[in-house]
């Protein structure tokens, strides 16, 4: 059995920490505790029991999608905030939001909490860890309370949450109606905000409670110290020879997987109220490649000048991204078309992106030649004879095709960048007259290209899935 007095267990507070994440009350659809912290947490506490016990890997897959959703959500209201600003008075892009994301959110949480409850019990009543079934105290008298009525309660949670963030937005639909029966006719819109508020306080006291249940039932568990070694007792020699397969599969999917994050910074996201900056640095790209690699080191041999280049490029990530937002403080891109000291002050910044595009393309090949070398080694049938040696090598020159398509469309992604930087610095603006008085359109090439490289970069990180998400099966097949 595995010593595990060695696995240092997530601490109780910050289990805690993440559950006051996910219980927070929504503020017009605003989540000020964004609820992937919480997510997160959850999951990385599941790791251990995952491997052990069944029922666990399901409720911690389920926290993982969860995270992903939750995350998708910040830059998905920065740009329905966008878009609204164009006008203001259009609810139903906002009602959408609220409505989809709960709704995705309810499924996916059930889901999960329901795996992790059948999971507990199944290792409750299989091993020797007891305080995971039976009631705990929730008082100072000995009020007892049982983790059948803690789902239920959870399951009550999860589902009034959801009502309360989309049901509010839901009111606003009604507000467009015609002036004359205004007056005449109750309107729905305008019990919003004491929607809100009702919404905000119910949520915050029934998290309260649900917060101050789990923390006692953690206590219970974690005052008996036998969850790990109750999951330990679950495994014979032949599973501790699986786990030991399973833990090494899954260190390199999850270094594999940080190449995949690593390259979502290569889509520009900018709002002109942020002063047109990039809400996703080219810098944070180069700090998950050095991620990656140092996640790689366990199973493959990295040179030096892997790890320099990463440094390299992300200093130089840096030095962009700083100088752009100085410029875009100082003046804005239509000041390049009316102003001859601000062509000269972004000319800095252009020499600035080419210095990094230089550096990301060297990166980029060093990770292909560390990428494929990867692969060779942990993929394949591992050959004994020439007849597999043959299969292997066919096998690993298809891959080593898919990489090398990979390095030249993150290289011609980080160029079609620099063209766009280069286009604004030349691009023309025209007068036209608005509701508002005088104002500027952007002609040339800059507003076509602009979407194309939006367009490609997106295709790039589809592509960079398909092939992470190859050579995470490719893995699994051979160790598993």
């Amino acid at each position: 059995m595995i010593e595990s007095k060695k696995v240092k267990e997530m601490p109780r507070g910050l289990l805690v920490f993440a559950l006051v994440f996910l219980t927070n009350p929504v503020v017009n659809i605003f989540d000020y505790l964004p609820d992937v912290f919480g997510y997160v947490i959850i999951a990385a506490s599941l790791g251990y029991l995952a491997d052990r016990s069944p029922y666990f890997a399901e409720a911690r897959v389920a926290f993982i999608r969860l995270a992903f959703v939750s995350a998708a959500k910040i830059p998905a209201y920065f740009i329905m905030v966008y878009a609204r600003g164009q006008n203001v008075s259009d609810n139903d892009i906002k009602a959408l939001f609220a409505f989809t994301f709960s709704v995705i959110e309810v499924i996916l949480l059930l889901g999960g909490v329901k795996d992790l409850f059948r999971a507990v019990a199944y290792l409750g009543q299989r091993g020797d860890a007891s305080a995971l079934i039976l009631p705990f105290s929730i008082s100072k008298r000995g009020r007892l309370f049982a983790p059948e009525r803690l789902e239920f309660l959870t399951y009550a949670f999860i589902i009034y949450k959801a009502v309360a963030t989309a049901l509010p937005e839901m009111l606003l639909l009604t507000k467009g109606v015609s002036l004359e029966s205004y007056g005449s006719t109750f309107n729905l819109a305008r019990l919003y905000p004491y929607a809100i508020i009702l919404a905000v306080v119910s949520v915050f006291v029934f998290g309260i409670i649900l917060v101050r249940r789990y923390s006692k039932y953690l206590f219970a568990i974690y005052s008996e110290g036998r969850l790990y070694s109750s999951a330990d007792s679950l495994l014979d020699s032949e599973g501790i020879v699986s786990l030991k397969k399973k833990i090494k599969v899954r260190e390199m999917s999850s270094a594999i997987s940080f190449i995949l994050i690593a390259c979502l910074p290569i889509i520009d996201i900018s709002f002109s109220n942020l002063y047109r900056i990039d809400l996703l640095p080219d810098f944070l790209c180069g700090i998950l490649f050095i991620c990656a690699i140092f996640k790689l080191k366990k199973h493959i041999n990295i040179a030096k000048e892997t790890v320099l280049s990463c440094v390299a490029f992300t200093v130089s990530a840096v030095i962009r991204y700083t100088m752009l937002a100085f410029f875009l403080t100082e003046h804005s891109y239509e000041a390049l078309v009316l102003s001859k000291a601000a062509k000269a002050d972004y000319v800095p910044t252009l020499v600035a992106g080419a210095a990094e595009l230089l550096l990301f393309v060297l990166l980029l090949v060093i990770l292909a030649k560390l990428l494929y070398r990867f692969v060779t080694e942990h993929t394949g049938i591992d050959p004994h004879n020439e007849r597999y040696s043959r299969l292997d090598a066919e096998f690993h020159k298809n891959f080593k095709k898919r990489i090398a398509v990979w390095c030249g469309a993150g290289i011609f992604s980080g160029s079609i960048k620099l063209c766009q930087a280069i286009f604004r610095y030349y691009a023309s603006y025209e007068t036209v007259s608005t509701d508002y008085g005088a104002g500027f359109v952007t002609t040339g090439l800059v507003p076509w290209f602009g979407a194309f490289s939006f367009a490609f970069s997106l295709g790039f990180i589809i592509y960079s899935a398909y092939l992470v998400s190859g050579i995470k099966e490719e893995i699994k097949n051979k160790y598993i």
